[in-house]
């Protein structure tokens, strides 16, 4: 077999096991949980996120550039999404996780969750990303309507999540139809 199919297998094989791990993830029930499972799980689907997502060749300074995820607003978050990347690579790219103090470092990462404490100043995040290639991740009402690109639900006691396609094209983001398979609600 020729390295290079070798190697599109292993992705596939990749991609299957992490597609795997997403429907698990979604389907596990927190409800009585304390909040760090919570926050476990968020990290967890934050991370494998950027397997099924696309950006632009520009959005990179070069091919060995990390995907970098910013966090805006939740600290406990950043630290556990740290520990879920660590060493880990997607497509030969490093994961960084930065947190975000303010609007300035928000351009600056592939992709930005933003916790329900900013939900005062969504219309001033929103504006900052104009234009940007920023895959925006949030866990609030506001932010969905807003135009966020997807958004943690619970449901029945389980981690959810939306798409909405039209915030993804304004991102000039693509999402791969994997993942829209197995969001709770796509949005076009």
């Amino acid at each position: 077999m020729s390295p290079t199919l070798t190697r599109w297998l292993q992705g596939q094989r990749s991609q299957g096991c992490a597609l795997a791990m997403l429907l698990c993830l979604s389907c596990l029930a927190f409800g009585g949980e304390p909040a760090s499972k919570e926050t476990q799980l968020k990290a967890a689907f934050l991370y494998n996120f950027t397997k099924f997502v696309e950006w632009s060749p520009q959005s990179f300074a070069d091919a060995e550039s990390p995907i970098v995820i910013g966090v805006l607003g939740s600290g406990a978050l950043s630290d556990e999404l740290e520990n879920a990347v660590l060493d880990r690579k997607i497509n030969g790219r490093a994961i960084h996780v930065k947190r975000v103090p303010g609007l300035a470092g928000a351009r600056s990462v592939h992709l930005l969750f933003v916790g329900a404490s900013e939900d005062a100043a969504l219309g001033e995040i929103r504006e900052a990303l104009k234009g940007a290639n920023v895959l925006t991740v949030g866990e609030s009402e506001a932010f969905a309507r807003s135009g966020g690109v997807i958004t943690f639900v619970i449901e029945a006691g389980k981690m959810r999540f939306d798409i909405n396609m039209t915030a993804a094209a304004q991102a000039a983001v693509k999402i791969s139809a994997q993942l829209q398979k197995l969001a709770r609600s796509v949005r076009k």
